[in-house]
């Protein structure tokens, strides 16, 4: 930014005017982005849930006055399983602070075909006003599924030890399963 100064200068009578130029640079620091809350989650979890969610806060950090917030949505990297909400908290922010609520939600259906303790991870890119871009990863874990499997009880049989036995000493019980 360019300023001019002026400033008069006397000597008697004589008056001298001197217009200088005055260069005033600005300093722009990086904002921080920092993640408060989960990023991670296990499919079933809790049994009942239809839609898993992982959600807490980005906080947005500039001490450049009014540049803390966030450019623009999430960018998915990739095909994600899930999806990425981010919304501003006005009530907690400030000229220096941005405050959003995130919520990344998954579908538990879309996941149920991890195994118990595999993972698959959706990436997103956040970035804030000043450019500095924040990399965001969600990590679903496979839990080991009960199986759902029940035998019709017209269809059960019971095998009793010592009795029935085959040639080949094996216990037998027969039947369909229909």
């Amino acid at each position: 930014v360019l300023f001019r100064s002026s400033q008069i200068l006397s000597n008697g009578g004589a008056k001298l005017i001197v217009s200088l130029p005055v260069y005033v640079e600005g300093f722009s620091e990086n904002a921080n982005i920092a993640v408060n809350g989960p990023t991670t989650l296990t499919e079933d979890s809790p049994p009942s849930a239809t839609v898993l969610t992982a959600s807490g806060q980005l906080v947005v950090t500039d001490p450049n006055v009014g540049q803390a917030m966030l450019l623009g949505a999430p960018v998915a990297l990739g095909s994600p399983t899930g999806t990425l909400t981010v919304t501003m908290d006005n009530s907690a922010s400030s000229s220096t602070q941005a405050v959003y609520n995130y919520a990344y939600q998954v579908s538990n259906a879309a996941v149920q075909y991890l195994g118990a303790g595999k993972t698959v991870v959706d990436s997103f890119t956040i970035k804030a006003l000043d450019g500095k871009v924040q990399q965001l990863d969600f990590t679903t874990t496979g839990a080991n599924d009960t199986p759902d499997f029940v035998l019709p009880a017209e269809n059960q049989r019971t095998v009793t030890e010592d009795s029935g036995v085959n040639t080949a000493g094996e216990l037998t019980a027969t039947g369909s399963i229909g």
